[in-house]
C-alpha cells in the first residue's frame, strides 16, 4: 500500500509538472513571443510550429508578423537598429518606364528626334513635296491640274481610309501580338534559369557545381547573342566592335575550354544545354561523382540511406532534366519568332495601299483647301507611317536593341538573375 500511495504521489506530481509546463506555452503563444534565450536553445522547426499555431488561431495578421518566425518583433527591431539605416535597402526590382498623363507635354516636345519619325522621314518628305508640287502645278496651270482632279472627291479617301486604318491596326496588333509572345518566352526563360541554378546549387557539390553555374549563368546572354546574330548590319564593317564585344562577354562568362567548343558552333544556345545535361547526367550516375557529392567523404549508410539517396537522385536528375527541356522549347519559340514574320504579302499590301492613299490626298483637297492642304497632307501622312512603323518596330522583339527602341531591355533582365 505504501509503495503504491508513493507511486500515486509521482504520478500527481509529475501530471502538475506537466500541466505547468503547457500552460507556459500556451501564454507564450497567446502574447504572440518566444522568449529570445528560449528561442536559441529549442529547436528551430518547434518555434516554426508555435508560429503557425498562432496564424492559425487568427491572433496575428501579416501586419503583426515579425520578419523571423523565432524572434519577437522586439528582437527584430534590435536587429534592424544595430546594422543601421542602410539595411533597409530599396527593392532593387525596378519598375518599367511607364506612359501617364503627364508626359504629354514631354512627348510633344520630343517629337523631331523621335525613332519613328527618322525612318519615316523620307516617306514625309516624298508626299510633302508632291503636295506642294501640286500647290504650284495649281496656281500655274489651273486646268492640267483641273483636268488631274475632275471627278476626285474627299469622300473617296474618306471611304478607303476605313479601310486602310482597318488594314494599319491589324498589322500593328500582329506585331504586338509577336512583341509580347516574346516577352513571356523570355521570362519563362529565366524562370527555368533561376530554378536550374537554384538545383545545382544545393543538389551539387565542388567543381562540378561551379562549372554547372558558371555555364546556367551564360545561357541567357548566350541565346541572345544567338537571336541577334542575323541582323542585316550585325557583318558590316561599322559594327565589328560589336561583334568583339560580344566575343569578350562570352569568354567573360564561359571557361575557355568551354569557349573553344562553343564558338565554332552555329547554334551556340543549344550546344550548351547538351553541355549541361552532360554535367547533370555525370553528377547523377557516375558512382565515384555521388559518393564525392552525396556523402562528402563519410561513409555510406544502410539499406535506410541508400533508399533515401535514390529516391533524392531520381527526384533531382526529373527535375534537372524538365528545367532543360524548358530551356530547348524557349530556344525554339524564340528562334521562331526571330525567322518567322509577318506575312510579305499582307505587309507589301499595306504600304502600296498607304502610299497611293497618301500621294492622291493632295489631288482630292487642293481644290477645297488649296495651300492649306500642304500641312494636312504631311500631318495625315505622318500619322499614318508612325502607326505603320510602329509595327515593323515592335515584330522582332529580340532585335529592338539596333532600332533604338529598346523596350524590353533584356540584358538588365539576365544580369540581376
Amino acid at each position: 500500500k505504501t509503495m503504491a500511495f508513493r507511486m500515486l504521489v509521482g504520478s500527481l506530481v509529475l501530471l502538475f509538472h506537466s500541466a505547468v509546463a503547457f500552460h507556459s506555452h500556451f501564454i507564450h503563444i497567446k502574447n504572440g513571443i518566444l522568449p529570445l534565450n528560449e528561442g536559441k536553445s529549442t529547436n528551430r522547426i518547434n518555434s516554426f510550429v508555435f508560429h503557425h499555431q498562432k496564424l492559425a488561431l487568427g491572433r496575428r495578421t501579416a501586419a503583426t508578423t515579425s520578419l523571423d518566425p523565432w524572434l519577437s518583433e522586439k528582437d527584430v527591431d534590435t536587429i534592424l537598429q544595430e546594422q543601421g539605416p542602410g539595411s533597409m535597402r530599396p527593392n532593387p526590382l525596378v519598375p518599367a518606364e511607364r506612359y501617364t498623363s503627364k508626359d504629354w507635354l514631354l512627348c510633344l516636345l520630343t517629337l523631331p528626334t523621335t525613332v519613328e519619325l527618322k525612318r519615316v522621314l523620307s516617306q514625309l518628305l516624298a508626299n510633302t513635296l508632291f503636295a506642294i508640287m501640286v500647290w504650284v502645278g495649281y496656281i500655274m496651270h489651273p486646268e492640267t491640274v483641273g483636268f488631274l482632279t475632275m471627278g476626285l472627291h474627299p469622300g473617296a479617301h474618306l471611304l478607303l481610309g476605313g479601310a486602310l486604318g482597318l488594314l494599319l491596326v491589324f498589322r500593328t496588333n500582329t506585331a504586338y501580338d509577336r512583341f509580347w509572345e516574346g516577352r513571356r518566352l523570355w521570362a519563362f526563360l529565366i524562370g527555368r534559369v533561376r530554378e536550374l541554378a537554384r538545383l545545382g546549387h544545393g543538389s551539387l557539390r565542388g567543381l562540378d557545381r561551379e562549372h554547372f553555374l558558371q555555364l546556367v549563368a551564360a545561357f541567357p546572354p548566350i541565346l541572345l547573342q544567338h537571336l541577334q546574330s542575323g541582323w542585316k548590319g550585325w557583318a558590316k564593317e561599322e559594327n565589328i566592335e560589336l561583334r568583339r564585344q560580344a566575343d569578350r562577354q562570352l569568354a567573360e562568362l564561359v571557361p575557355k575550354e568551354d569557349l573553344s567548343v562553343l564558338l565554332p558552333s552555329n547554334n551556340r544556345p543549344f550546344l550548351l544545354v547538351k553541355m549541361l545535361g552532360n554535367i547533370i547526367a555525370k553528377a547523377y550516375t557516375d558512382p565515384e561523382r555521388v559518393r564525392e557529392q552525396r556523402f562528402e567523404g563519410r561513409t555510406e549508410g544502410g539499406p535506410l540511406d541508400a533508399a533515401v539517396l535514390q529516391s533524392s537522385l531520381c527526384t533531382d536528375r526529373l527535375q534537372a532534366e524538365t528545367m532543360l527541356m524548358g530551356m530547348v522549347e524557349a530556344i525554339g519559340g524564340c528562334e521562331r519568332i526571330v525567322q518567322t514574320s509577318v506575312p510579305v504579302s499582307y505587309s507589301r499590301h499595306t504600304s502600296r495601299f498607304l502610299s497611293v492613299w497618301c500621294f492622291t490626298l493632295p489631288l482630292a483637297l487642293v481644290d477645297m483647301l488649296q495651300w492649306r492642304m500642304i500641312p494636312l497632307v504631311f500631318i495625315a501622312s505622318w500619322a499614318l507611317s508612325i502607326i505603320d512603323e510602329v509595327g515593323h518596330l515592335i515584330e522582332d522583339p529580340f532585335n529592338m536593341a539596333f532600332s533604338g527602341t529598346d523596350e524590353l531591355k533584356l540584358p538588365q533582365s539576365f544580369s540581376s538573375t
